[in-house]
């Protein structure tokens, strides 16, 4: 039987006094449908040690719905994705967000930012999240610190109550100075926190022979029994859509609806962040998955089975595909977009075996061989001190695996 999977996307120090009390934000674009507040230009402070004399930082707020300054400083940022990109910003527009970037510019270069999905509460107000940032040029904790506190004092600012950030894949830095700010790791996963990654620098051979024995097995034995996978359009997304219905069911997750995926095709197919590739049996489609080519790596965004020929490995031929597709059109990696953080943990600590995983969508990820990643998880900040403490008591109610799983499904489906 082949193995389905679904992913459903105190005051700090200030530091030697860099800070300046009196930032102000600068507004780059005009047109927003809510109110935004900004004030103007803000001047970071030089260091000469740290920026060898270089001109100061400003900090802009892009509002538009087309960004293509930013979106290429995320392409060619380590850490960049596409939950950061203006296309995604399009997509969220259409279900009741607003999307803002933040960025810090030097010279006219972008040298940091982060986009924020903001979203207004009824009665309590507007709560914010940043998904997989905020991205950096430069690791250098300085600019680290000042821009941080400027997502801060923006949320201040327009009256946020509530934001989380979950830094890229490579924002451990970033996460150690969200905790100096004042923010706690969050009870809510809202984005993966661990993945397997495949390097798709070797030949197509090699990246076969790491995998799982019974992994090539079944990829063979897919191909030779008739498994084909094409390329999808937005006519497939339907499709795509009763094959996710149907894993919901099975697996009990939250949808979002069909047009959601409409629309996101839409928003990111056109540029090249979207692929759809379909695999079928005789022409019947027996599973789909979306994924998303965005920087240097092909990341599976959602797999869905029907739950039929799982003696024929559908899922495992659709991979395999999606691999090689990736390979084929340079890209240097392929993203499984998730596995258990708790087990990753234990395999990279060596406490456990890969052959020691109960089957379970982490075990079949495994089986394809590469790196199992860790990346920081989410950091929340309240900003009122009564609603933290109400918050933090909320969340300390609701600790059952069972309760978390669905408010957690429900927290991301509204984001």
């Amino acid at each position: 039987m082949g193995y389905e999977y679904v992913l459903i996307d105190t005051d700090p120090l200030v530091n030697n006094q860099l800070m300046t009390p009196d930032s102000k934000i600068v507004r780059e674009n005009e047109e927003m449908p809510v109110n935004i507040k900004g004030k103007g230009p803000t001047e970071f402070p030089g260091d000469e040690k740290s920026y060898r004399g270089k001109d100061n930082f400003q900090v802009f707020v892009s509002e538009g719905p087309d960004d293509s300054v930013w979106d290429n400083f995320l392409e060619k940022t380590p850490g960049g994705h596409h939950v950061q990109s203006s296309s995604w910003a399009r997509l969220k527009a259409q279900f009741g967000y607003l999307s803002v970037r933040l960025m810090a510019k030097q010279e006219e270069r972008i040298v940091a930012g982060a986009q924020l999905l903001i979203r207004r509460i009824p009665y309590l107000g507007s709560i914010a999240y940043v998904p997989r940032g905020p991205l950096f040029s430069t690791g250098d904790p300085i600019l680290v610190n000042l821009f941080i506190n400027e997502l801060l004092k923006f949320g201040t600012e327009n009256n946020f109550r509530y934001i989380a950030i979950q830094p890229p894949r490579n924002g451990e830095s970033t996460a150690l100075q969200l905790l100096r700010w004042g923010f706690s790791p969050s009870a809510i996963e809202f984005a993966p926190s661990a993945t397997v990654l495949i390097d798709l620098l070797p030949d197509l051979e090699v990246i076969l022979a790491q995998m799982d024995k019974e992994a090539r097995r079944n990829i063979r034995n897919g191909l030779r029994k008739g498994i084909t996978v094409r390329e999808g359009s937005e006519y497939d997304i339907p499709v795509f859509y009763r094959l996710l219905k149907s894993t919901s069911v099975r697996q009990k997750f939250l949808l979002y609806p069909e047009r959601y995926y409409l629309e996101m095709w839409r928003a990111l197919a056109p540029r090249g962040n979207l692929k759809l590739f379909i695999a079928e049996h005789d022409g019947d489609v027996v599973s789909t998955q979306l994924a998303v080519p965005f920087g240097d790596t092909l990341l599976n965004k959602m797999s869905v089975w029907s739950g039929r020929y799982g003696s024929l490995r559908p899922n495992e031929v659709l991979l395999w595909t999606a691999i090689t597709w990736a390979k084929s059109h340079g890209y240097r990696y392929f993203d499984f977009e998730g596995i258990d953080s708790d087990i990753a943990k234990a395999l990279l600590s060596k406490k456990i075996k890969v052959d020691s995983i109960k089957p379970s969508v982490t075990s079949f990820k495994l089986k394809f061989g590469g790196d199992v990643m860790l990346f920081p998880s989410a950091y929340e900040y309240v900003y009122n001190p009564s609603l933290r403490w109400v918050y933090n008591k909320l969340i300390s109610m609701f600790n059952t695996s069972l309760t978390r799983r669905y408010m957690v499904d429900y927290i991301r489906s509204r984001f």
